[in-house]
């Protein structure tokens, strides 16, 4: 029970560089759109309150957005990894199938040793009895 707890903690500092990987989704496509903002009158761009409406820094902003949408999804799996490796530390079962299935198989034939030794010993008193 620790182990998920531990994964629950851990889940919330993973959940950090994930939200903020939203927010880069959502600002890269807010500047990819900056060209249908810029038609629209307003703009993407702001510096010291001031909305900037210029050619390059539309062209900037672009590029950014881009360059943004194209190196994210490298996060977010990296992210996306380091969550999966945690859920299979954390989450998984200790001991492999193999070790499963000897330790069952160990379990039932201690269980049958013991039934059969507890048989004879019954069938020795009712036998004792009987005579």
């Amino acid at each position: 029970m620790w182990r998920a707890v531990c994964y629950l903690l851990l889940l919330v500092l993973i959940g950090i560089p994930g939200f903020v990987a939203v927010l880069l989704w959502a600002g890269g496509i807010m500047a990819l759109l900056q060209p249908i903002w810029h038609l629209l009158g307003t703009s993407a761009v702001y510096v010291n309150g001031t909305p900037v409406h210029s050619l390059a820094a539309d062209t900037v902003t672009v590029l950014a957005g881009l360059l943004t949408l194209i190196l994210l999804p490298r996060a977010v799996r990296g992210i996306a990894g380091l969550n999966r490796a945690m859920a299979r530390r954390l989450l998984a079962p200790r001991a492999q199938p193999r070790q499963f299935a000897q330790r069952r198989q160990g379990v039932v034939a201690d269980h049958a040793a013991r039934a059969g030794s507890q048989r004879g010993q019954f069938g020795d008193q009712a036998g004792s009895r009987a005579g």
